[in-house]
């Protein structure tokens, strides 16, 4: 906040020295590019318009140019920055984390994305792997999920991280549970 030029000038940089790695990624031309910018609503959402959010459009744009997708990580809170990153032209937005870890109710996420092509990417909390959580509230959530994206792009994952309690056969329970929502 005291020197905002000199974090844009550092910003500048970065991205100059990104250049060729992003020359070299548009004539690779891959399905998709991740950004891994691990981004927060919390700590980012009113300076990102200010410091990201063009540098994200000159990239998005000629990566996109190049036949390539673009995702990022955002997660945490998200109310904030979902809307930014997609109007950015993000086609995905990963890591997404719900209630009661995260900003938003799973029902609010595709409202507030204000895109209803963006891939939705998450929406398991890791919280939810770990006591006092028990499978009983992951099937519930994941049913929940299930039931509200139902015809929309997204991809079911965890969002965040699964703490160093979680139960890693929840990991696989979700997976059959969702094998067999998928399957009906």
């Amino acid at each position: 906040m005291d020197c905002p030029d000199k974090i844009k000038k550092a910003l500048r940089l970065l991205e100059e020295q990104e250049e060729p790695i992003l020359t070299a990624v548009c004539e690779l031309a891959p399905p998709l590019v991740h950004f891994p910018d691990n981004l927060s609503s919390d700590n980012l959402t009113s300076y990102y318009d200010d410091y990201m959010r063009e540098g994200h459009q000159r990239r998005i744009e000629r990566l996109h140019a190049a036949g390539v997708k673009c995702a990022v990580h955002l997660d945490g809170t998200i109310k904030g920055l979902l809307p930014k990153l997609t109007d950015c032209g993000f086609g995905a937005v990963e890591a997404l984390t719900p209630q009661p870890a995260g900003d938003l109710s799973v029902n609010e996420m595709r409202n507030v994305a204000n895109d209803e092509k963006v891939i939705l990417w998450g929406d398991v909390p890791g919280i939810i792997f770990a006591p006092p959580y028990e499978w009983k509230d992951m099937k519930k959530h994941v049913e929940h999920v299930l039931d509200c994206w139902n015809g929309e792009p997204f991809v079911l994952g965890v969002a965040d991280q699964v703490p160093p309690d979680g139960d890693i056969e929840m990991i696989k329970k979700k997976t059959e549970l969702v094998k067999r929502q998928c399957n009906e």
